[in-house]
């Protein structure tokens, strides 16, 4: 009985794994094979510059201000905010948690101000640190080239050289960022994830602005991977 019990169960299991396959032919829905996936049909072009697009969802009086962090780190940081302007480039884009990610009242390892203490403690505001280490952590975060999904990137880590000034980083001399998509997907539904320094996973990718292309991150960039 225990073994008609066991063949029972891989009967179904096989009728199951049937019924799904025809479903997603039915449907039209593919399974995903590999990495170099057809891009969805939503339009990812924004039809206006890198930086516009940070300010439409900083201080516009818009309710969506995932990137407010960000732009009030720029502001006092002087980095010169035409560099968002400029052509042919990979902009990251910083979302609020991962400048100050809190859970239960607790600032996380994972966000800039939980990694980089001041005094032992996390910071609160961009003012607790100089201006020159903020001006290089933004700079770095500016890459030399369009890097996405269908454009020089693989599934091995392509070293990018950023805006970063050489030596501005003790353990990356060079200044480099660390690309690659990771081919792996927990679902047919998930796109092969951009995976940056081999830590941080790319949470809204290949947004595509009149200059370049945006990759949006919520946890913490180390600069010295």
């Amino acid at each position: 009985m225990k073994h008609s019990k066991i063949n029972i169960n891989r009967v179904a299991t096989l009728l199951f794994t049937a019924l799904l396959l025809s479903a997603c032919s039915l449907f039209d829905l593919n399974l995903q094979k590999d990495y170099n996936r057809v891009p969805h049909p939503v339009d990812a072009n924004l039809h206006i510059t890198a930086w516009d697009y940070l300010r439409s969802r900083s201080v516009e009086n818009n309710p969506d201000t995932v990137f407010k962090f960000m732009y009030d780190g720029i502001i006092y940081s002087g980095i010169d905010t035409n560099e968002y302007k400029e052509a042919g480039r990979t902009f990251i884009l910083l979302h609020n948690d991962a400048i100050d990610r809190i859970v239960k009242k607790v600032v996380q390892p994972d966000c800039f101000f939980g990694a980089n203490l001041v005094k032992g403690k996390p910071a609160t505001k961009w003012s607790d640190y100089p201006k020159e280490m903020i001006r290089n952590y933004f700079e770095y975060l500016l890459l030399q080239g369009e890097f996405t999904h269908l454009k020089n990137l693989t599934t091995s880590d392509t070293l990018i050289q950023t805006l970063a000034s050489q030596g501005a980083f003790i353990n990356n001399p060079q200044s480099l960022m660390a690309m690659k998509i990771v081919d792996a997907s927990l679902s047919n539904t998930v796109d092969y994830p951009i995976q940056i320094n081999d830590s941080v996973t790319v949470r809204t990718s290949d947004l595509l602005p009149t200059n370049g292309v945006i990759q949006v991150v919520d946890r913490y960039i180390n600069p010295g991977f």
